[in-house]
């Protein structure tokens, strides 16, 4: 199977669409910020939950094409699918990174409420979510990866209203700030379990 026949079936125009708005999205929604826990807590970026969205766009393009084509291939799928996941993180990389190069926290947020948000911090959140998303699309099915990635992007600061619950600032990765070591560590553990998973999942060689 050539490359651009397997690229042709992913969506990648798309996949770059969604990834433009998100950046666009970042830009627009920079300084804007909300509060989910209903008892009190720390206020939460929009522009750190927005690459959720072009994350779940990418789990979706890797699990689409060709099927049972793919699954019974005679050469194995799996360079072109981790090439295809490689082109368009490094593509969403790129524009997220280039979108929130301006990032800066407004003047009425606490010093608490918002991290250091900024290109490395944004790059990491993809990666920790793309990688969440393929790890679920693994466990409960291609048209369910979004389950994981969206409850870590929410559900911690619904239970923890101060971020120093989180001593190691996984539960709330996204907004963990620039100079936050373990997770960016965390982030790319959790991508590359993601690719493996998702590029093991359909392109196997016929026994």
């Amino acid at each position: 199977m050539g490359f651009f026949l397997f690229t042709r079936t992913r969506h990648w125009i798309q996949c770059l669409g969604i990834t433009v708005l998100s950046g666009l999205l970042i830009v627009l929604c920079g300084p804007v910020s909300y509060e989910l826990n209903p008892q009190g807590g720390y206020l939460i970026a929009i522009a750190a939950q927005i690459p959720l969205i072009p994350a779940i766009a990418i789990q979706s393009s890797a699990n689409a094409g060709l099927g049972e084509r793919e699954r019974y291939a005679v050469r194995s799928t799996r360079k072109l699918r981790l090439l295809h996941l490689i082109t368009l993180a490094g593509a969403a990389l790129l524009l997220l990174g280039i979108a929130s190069r301006w990032l800066e926290a407004p003047e009425s947020i606490m010093s608490n409420g918002y991290a250091d948000l900024g290109p490395l911090a944004i790059g990491r959140n993809l990666i920790a979510l793309l990688g969440a998303a393929l790890i679920g699309a693994s466990i409960f099915g291609q048209a369910f990866g979004w389950i994981i990635p969206l409850a870590w992007a929410i559900l911690p600061y619904l239970v923890l209203p101060d971020p120093r619950d989180d001593d190691l600032g996984l539960l709330t990765l996204i907004m963990q700030g620039e100079e936050a070591f373990l997770p960016l560590i965390f982030a790319m553990g959790i991508c590359a379990l993601g690719v493996l998973l998702a590029i093991n999942n359909v392109g196997s060689r016929r026994s």
